[in-house]
């Protein structure tokens, strides 16, 4: 899946009819990601985390799957499509995006797909996802591996009733700015999407008290950040009142 710069206008978007649950999932691609973690969590923040880490095991539902190789991807995928009444073809869906990734952050990606698919059986899932590492070259990286954004994307177009939950974005580190010049392509993506918040080349990661700001000002359904110091923001600018 392309995250290729797109030009042609999108309609405002309809907001969910459920109230928004501002809960954040939070994949941690780097070291300073704990603290960042603690201080939204002491802010009262629901937060969901999903830790890099060594290896490519993911842990489901009282089971370790190898996801080393697409034999394992498919066991994982099998028995998250049987839990969440997945059709078989958004469970080959995603087997293909896992099995694109490098092997190291496909649990990473395996993480996302278990909140996500939640919202396939008709569950809320947090309403907001922060992306937090260093990125480049389209991906967020770490030690690890580099978690690419189009599969991120490319789960989120797969499991549409997770993605139509998803409301803010905040990519929290540097190099990430351009995932805001495409805002369109998240659109696409999240039909719902209201904010994205990015930093630019040469600019340190997110700070903590970046992402207090944006919690807070992400909180409820609101649709303009504004300006933001040494940050790189996108609104809807539909909606002003939620």
């Amino acid at each position: 899946m392309s995250l290729a710069r797109v030009s042609r206008p999108l309609p405002c978007p309809t907001p969910p009819s459920s109230p928004s649950n501002d809960a954040v999932l939070y994949v941690a691609m780097d070291e300073a990601n704990p603290l960042e973690e603690a201080r939204l969590r002491a802010k009262g923040v629901v937060v969901t985390t999903i830790r890099a880490r060594n290896g490519h095991v993911v842990h489901y539902a009282g089971t370790h799957y190898e996801l080393a190789t697409r034999p394992g991807i498919v066991r994982f995928v099998d028995a998250l499509a049987n839990d969440h009444g997945l059709r078989s073809k958004t469970a080959r869906a995603i087997v293909d995006i896992l099995a694109s990734q490098h092997e190291n952050v496909r649990d990473e990606l395996a993480g996302i797909a278990i909140v996500w698919a939640r919202a396939e059986a008709g569950a809320a899932i947090p309403s907001r996802l922060v992306l937090s590492g260093c990125a480049a070259d389209g991906a967020m990286h770490s030690d690890d591996g580099e978690l690419a954004f189009s599969a991120v994307a490319g789960l989120a177009a797969v499991l549409p009733r997770a993605a139509k939950q998803v409301e803010d974005i905040h990519f929290a580190g540097d190099g990430s700015a351009e995932q805001v010049v495409q805002a369109d392509v998240w659109r696409r993506v999240f039909p719902n999407l209201r904010t994205l918040w990015a930093y630019d080349d040469g600019t340190a990661n997110a700070t903590v008290e970046d992402l207090d700001l944006w919690a807070k000002i992400t909180t409820g359904r609101q649709a303009n950040i504004g300006r933001v110091t040494h940050a790189m923001t996108w609104s809807v600018r539909c909606h002003p009142n939620g």
